[in-house]
């Protein structure tokens, strides 16, 4: 073989193997997780507000991303397991630490209590910053319904930042995620605001589409960055259809937190019709993802993995989290 041809296959194999590589925070690069259970991250008057901590197993680099979950539940219910548990524990696959909290529940349908509570919980990641190697210069909020108004109130509202705890710290975010939330006055959304991923459904009753396309025109008309996607034909709280079209977040956080992307708007839209998928599609048996979706709608499948990493999968957990919980209580 000469030189010619056998650096041309080299070159080849090399672009092959580029092409497959794993990327943090793009692919999911890790198979377990640590968690630590109702760690406390504020005092809001004689009520202890906790959060729940995942983060890769096995980490180790200097500093990671961090994702802030807030529960629904119309802001007198709801909590931070569940679906945010599910949510939190695969979002450590792709090597976010995420935490999910609970505030305090209120007939105060502004969310502005439960802002409050959010912004401690954003000033007790930077509070930990150190002993739990979190990136201050990423930390993303996100949540659904109740939890995406409390979540858009950190981004947008300018306060109040309440005294729910970790005073002397900035409550500021670099990414949102909305799911079927609004933003009450949408002029609050103010050019050069974090980007947000805006997904709503079209037959939602709870909280109108109209509420999403108002978020979609203000933040196309002040040029924040963000995805729109319209989920044709669905209804309200869809936490399923999202979690098995996971992707959806993680795209947007790489593209628009981690790589900075500045475009000022994707638009897109998901089928007419809504795939056939549920909670068995992220299971700890390892059944992969269903179908998952471009912007134009049409059926895809999933990003080819690296050799050796797994198809996404609920994260399992590598024990009683005694290494995390140390750092949380440092």
């Amino acid at each position: 073989m000469n030189n010619s041809l056998a650096r041309a296959i080299a070159l080849t194999f090399a672009a092959a193997l580029s092409v497959n590589a794993a990327v943090r925070y793009k692919d999911a690069v890790f198979t377990s997780f640590n968690q630590v259970l109702n760690v406390k991250y504020g005092q809001a008057g004689t009520t202890a507000l906790y959060l729940d901590y995942y983060e890769p197993a096995g980490d180790t680099v200097s500093k990671r991303a961090v994702v802030i979950w807030v529960h629904g539940g119309g802001f007198t219910g709801g909590d931070k397991g569940g679906d945010w548990q599910t949510f939190a524990r695969n979002m450590t696959r792709f090597g976010y630490v995420s935490v999910s909290i609970n505030y305090r529940l209120s007939s105060d349908y502004t969310g502005n209590t439960g802002q409050q509570d959010a912004r401690a919980a954003v000033r007790w990641v930077r509070a930990k910053a150190d002993s739990l190697r979190l990136d201050t210069s990423n930390i993303a909020i996100g949540g659904g319904s109740a939890g995406a108004i409390i979540s858009m109130a950190v981004a947008y509202w300018e306060g109040p930042e309440g005294t729910s705890g970790n005073p002397g710290y900035s409550s500021a975010v670099h990414a949102v995620i909305d799911m079927w939330g609004w933003l009450h006055p949408v002029t609050e959304m103010e050019a050069g605001e974090p980007p947000i991923d805006i997904i709503h459904g079209t037959a939602d009753e709870t909280v109108p589409f109209a509420e999403g396309e108002a978020i979609h025109a203000q933040a196309d008309a002040v040029g924040v960055p963000h995805v729109w996607r319209p989920l044709q034909g669905t209804g309200h709280s869809a936490y399923t259809y999202v979690i098995s079209n996971l992707w959806w977040v993680t795209d947007f956080l790489y593209d628009y937190m981690i790589a900075g992307n500045t475009t000022p708007v994707t638009s897109g839209r998901a089928p007419a019709v809504m795939p056939r998928h549920g909670r068995a599609a992220l299971t700890p048996k390892g059944a992969t993802a269903p179908w998952q979706f471009d912007a134009l709608g049409r059926a895809v499948t999933r990003r080819p993995h690296a050799p050796g990493v797994p198809a996404l999968r609920v994260a399992q957990g590598t024990g009683d989290g005694t290494e995390a919980l140390k750092a949380v209580s440092r």
